[in-house]
Order: structure tokens, then C-alpha cells, then sequence
């Protein structure tokens, strides 16, 4: 009998934080600024516009990777998809890559009966710190939603469900 696992949070990686996008995107607004001195400024506005859309948008910025956190019957699984090749970063591109599972397959728990829903969550909160170190420095982990979502997640009423349905 294999059992199966469920997903619980898949949180992105993207590859620049909010503040070096900005920056980024400052810098190429600089450029456009000092090529372009003898357009009048709606011509200069039009061009940045232009050239900087989407890559001004966070909404935009490329998710590089994400980890994936999945609970079996009595354990909670990580998984880490980065790229296949490790290279530079592009941050202007519109080019995807591959992603594959880097992470080790021993980067689990176990859940006991007496574990809260909170023990849990912050027995995840401590391995995703120890995923964080796999993970290159120039990139950007985003906890937003899962800091969000744990607070209001009965994560043992969800992983009861879960044995019960492998149990039928």
C-alpha cells in the first residue's frame, strides 16, 4: 500500500527581493534618463514606461524556485525546486527554466499524537531556516502567505482528515 502525500504550503522563491527589483529598476531608469538628455520629458516618461514594463512589477518577478512543504501519514516532508543549472540571474528576461527537486529526501519530521497544530507549524518554521541555507543568498524567499495562513490552519484537524481518507 503507498501512501500518498498532501500538500500543505508551497512557498516561491523569486529572484530578486522587492528592494533590488527597485533598485534594478532604478538603474535602467537612470540609463534610459542619461541617453535620452535631448527628448522632451512626456517622450522620456513614455520610453521608461515602456522599456521598464513588467520588470517594475513585483507581480512580475520571476519565481525561480519554491518549497514545497507535504504531509504523509505520521511525517511533514520539504521539498526545494530550483533550477537545473545553476547561472546568473536574469532579471529582465522572459525566459523560463527547468526546475527539479534539489533538496535532500531525509528533510522531514515526525508528527506525535501530542503535537499541537502550533508545535507544528513551528517545527516547520524550523526546517524551512534549515531549506533556507540551500538555497543561493541573492535570491528571495517569500514567507508572506505562508506567516499569514499559519496562524488560522489546524494543521492536525487537516493531517486526521488526511489518515482518514488513506484509511478507507
Amino acid at each position: 500500500m503507498s501512501f500518498e502525500r498532501e500538500i500543505l504550503f508551497t512557498i516561491p522563491i523569486y529572484g530578486l527581493s522587492k528592494e533590488k527589483l527597485k533598485s534594478k529598476v532604478e538603474d535602467m531608469v537612470e540609463d534610459i534618463k542619461q541617453t535620452t538628455r535631448d527628448l522632451d520629458d512626456y517622450t522620456r516618461g513614455m520610453l521608461i514606461d515602456h522599456c521598464t514594463f513588467p520588470y517594475r512589477c513585483w507581480q512580475y518577478n520571476h519565481i525561480v524556485g519554491y518549497i514545497e512543504v507535504s504531509a504523509g501519514l505520521n511525517d511533514v516532508y520539504f521539498n526545494l525546486y530550483l533550477p537545473y543549472k545553476k547561472k546568473k540571474y536574469y532579471w529582465n528576461t522572459t525566459r523560463k527554466t527547468l526546475l527539479h527537486n534539489v533538496g535532500p529526501d531525509c528533510l522531514h519530521f515526525r508528527i506525535f499524537e501530542d503535537d499541537s497544530s502550533e508545535l507544528i507549524i513551528e517545527k516547520i518554521r524550523e526546517r524551512m531556516k534549515e531549506t533556507e541555507e540551500m538555497i543561493p543568498k541573492q535570491y528571495y524567499i517569500d514567507y508572506e502567505l505562508f506567516e499569514l495562513y499559519s496562524k488560522y490552519m489546524d494543521i492536525r484537524s487537516l493531517l486526521r482528515d488526511f489518515r482518514e481518507k488513506e484509511n478507507q
